[in-house]
């Protein structure tokens, strides 16, 4: 059902192995965000969370993360 919806909407579905964090596009955002996070300064939790949001919008909304993700692991180019 999941695979004739996509179809239809034109959706690519990856699918991975089972446990492949290596393969896993969000293991590289939580490392690139952890790495933001460890050279920041914050006072408070809701700045650490801001910085959070922040880098996290900043990674998931740029369309070359993704595409750079889909070459390096899966060969292809599908854009």
């Amino acid at each position: 059902m999941v695979e004739k919806a996509c179809g239809i909407l034109n959706i690519n579905l990856i699918f991975l192995q089972p446990y492949c964090p290596d393969l896993n596009p969000i293991e590289d955002v939580w490392r690139k965000i952890k790495s933001k996070i460890y050279k920041s300064i914050y006072n408070n939790l809701n700045e650490l969370i801001e910085i959070f949001k922040e880098e996290y919008y900043k990674i998931v909304d740029l369309a070359s993360f993704y595409e750079n993700w889909v070459k390096e692991y899966l060969g292809t180019n599908i854009w």
